[in-house]
């Protein structure tokens, strides 16, 4: 027998019509086991997440919220990467709602929604050996405190424990507040230890240069919207890491 797992976004409305705005309330739900609340995993303000473990290569996840059981369905549910679901209305028909992709048992399973109403929305599935590992606790970040013009400068990256093989881990930097910024991808001395490089171009006499870390399963060219795909985040506590290159 297939078994399924539903992912349960609602708005506790009663018998009132179906408000057309973000909802305020989530959860998730495994069909006929009940509802319980949803945890918002997502360190991205605005982004509604939900990371659940596979039981068996038959688990598959509904997207719904609100009693009147609307929901929203895609043609195809690729993994590590954004795709567009689109509202399909209400009640359950059929594969209405059902994100169409295979899993495997005991592996994870990160599903992350770019907001929620009547209207199309991005989202991204991402699939893990393990639950999502964290950045260390006490030193996730670290670099030299005196940057030269002219010069690389090399980005000490730590996690709390081993990483997935699906997982990487990006700095995300700028020299003018995000407007524009680019990505340099960490590479691994071991499972937790890497190092990425902030080039030389970027450095260049007095100029602030800021940056955060972020994880994801989405490779770094294949989506500019890092909000979405981010799975854990190092950002200095929200602030943001910067030095100011030497004149």
């Amino acid at each position: 027998m297939m078994r399924l797992i539903f992912i349960s976004i609602f708005t506790l409305i009663g018998l009132s019509s179906p408000v057309f705005s973000q909802p305020g309330g989530y959860g998730w739900d495994r069909f006929g086991l009940g509802t319980t609340g949803m945890t918002n995993d997502s360190p991205v303000t605005g982004i509604i997440s939900n990371t659940t473990q596979a039981t068996s290569s038959s688990t598959y996840y509904l997207v719904e919220w609100n009693s009147y059981a609307d929901k929203w369905s895609n043609t195809s549910t690729p993994y590590n990467e954004v795709f567009t679901l689109s509202y399909g209305g209400g009640g359950f028909s059929g594969s209405n709602g059902v994100l169409n992709t295979a899993t495997t048992a005991n592996r994870y399973y990160t599903l992350q929604i770019q907001g929620l109403d009547y209207s199309n929305r991005n989202a991204v599935l991402m699939e893990t050996n393990n639950a999502p590992v964290d950045f260390h606790g006490s030193t996730p970040i670290t670099f030299a405190s005196d940057v030269y013009p002219g010069q690389d400068l090399e980005i000490d990256v730590m996690l709390a424990s081993a990483r997935s093989s699906q997982e990487k881990v990006f700095v995300r930097y700028t020299t003018n507040n995000f407007s524009t910024s680019s990505v340099a991808e960490v590479s691994w001395d071991n499972t937790t230890d890497g190092t990425a490089t902030i080039p030389a171009s970027a450095n260049t006499a007095g100029q602030t240069v800021t940056f955060y870390a972020y994880s994801t399963t989405v490779s770094a060219t294949s989506d500019s919207n890092h909000d979405l795909i981010t799975l854990k985040l190092s950002n200095n506590g929200g602030s943001n890491f910067s030095y100011t290159v030497k004149k």
